[in-house]
């Protein structure tokens, strides 16, 4: 069993969070999920892991659906049904302790209560060894979760391991509430232009020294 991760003197280490916010932080909606993607290649190769995942609380389903994952090279791929869904059905124990707000640190399955036996069975059929998983809240309110885990060999954990992907979590929330909010506007823009250009009303908007920005195409 090797040592944490944070035990390691690595400034790819100490670095990690400002990496994860320099790529994210300042790209537009359309590079988005090529940044996002590059993040979690980064976070995953600092860390020697061998996959980094971010999932995210899809409302209209009531379920946490994968959004981006990085797997090392050798790491094969796992059945779309374990892996593109945290769902009650495969990992009732994880989900429960997950949207009760609470971090999952595993240094090998053995840890796993009695009552885990499904979430056993299919992290075991992903040949995982060790992970973290970290969920991500708006307040109350689920948004997703972040987890690293490995494959090759099991590995220990300190508060040190926590509190810095704890940092990179909260680098990929606020990232994430950012890309949201951009397509929330983007898609609301689109409808005041679809209505605008259809409607035989004159809607029209100006600036403060009283000159026209827009005039409806039914003036014209």
């Amino acid at each position: 069993m090797s040592k944490g991760w944070a035990n390691c003197k690595s400034t790819n280490l100490a670095r990690l969070p400002v990496d994860v916010c320099s790529r994210l932080l300042f790209v537009d909606s359309e590079s988005f999920g090529k940044a996002l993607a590059d993040a979690l290649q980064s976070i995953g190769e600092s860390l020697n892991a061998s996959r980094c995942s971010l999932f995210l609380f899809d409302p209209d389903e009531d379920r946490i659906q994968l959004a981006e994952q990085w797997c090392a090279d050798g790491v094969s791929a796992n059945p779309p049904e374990l892996t593109n869904t945290l769902a009650s059905s495969h990992y009732p124990w994880l989900l429960q302790k997950l949207l009760n707000g609470e971090p999952v640190m595993l240094a090998h399955l053995g840890e796993l209560p009695e009552e885990a036996t499904r979430d056993f069975a299919a992290l075991k059929a992903q040949d995982v060894q060790s992970l973290i998983l970290l969920p991500m809240f708006i307040g109350d309110k689920p948004l997703g979760v972040f987890g690293v885990d490995t494959v090759q060999q099991t590995r220990s954990w300190d508060q040190r391991d926590l509190g810095l992907l704890e940092s990179v979590r909260d680098m990929l929330a606020h990232a994430v509430l950012r890309f949201r909010a951009e397509q929330r506007a983007t898609r609301s823009e689109r409808h005041y232009q679809q209505l605008t250009e259809h409607s035989q009303a004159i809607v029209y908007t100006f600036d403060r020294d009283g000159r026209y920005t827009f005039v409806s195409p039914s003036v014209t």
